[in-house]
């Protein structure tokens, strides 16, 4: 499925994230072990929501990913379940999880720079 998503992203004209979305499918975070299916389908179905809007991307990922979370009822016209929310909350949450790490990991090689 992670192939599909990449491919169906490609061929959206006007997809801004796709380095990003290329980093968030294969790094790792614990979400990604406890509920891969979950994962992947907010992503798939973020790719989805992009491709019929594409205005609603932000400048980084996680902002459309937050936007999108936020105004899911007027972009889709309320036509969405709860299965859907949640997978995108989960994808939200690995990609928070993901930026945490490259935050710690920073200031780590700082502090070991500085030594």
């Amino acid at each position: 499925m992670t192939l599909e998503i990449m491919i169906k992203a490609e061929e959206i004209n006007e997809f801004k994230h796709l380095e990003e979305l290329e980093a968030v499918m294969t790094l790792y975070s614990p979400i990604q072990y406890r509920h891969p299916d979950a994962l992947l389908d907010g992503i798939n179905y973020l790719v989805d929501i992009i491709g019929q809007h594409p205005s609603v991307q932000k400048e980084i990922l996680l902002e459309t990913m937050k936007h999108v979370k936020r105004n899911l009822g007027v972009i889709t016209s309320f036509k969405y379940t709860l299965k859907q929310i949640n997978s995108l909350t989960v994808a939200i949450s690995h990609v928070n999880i993901l930026m945490e790490i490259a935050e710690i990991q920073e200031k780590v090689e700082e502090y070991y720079a500085e030594s």
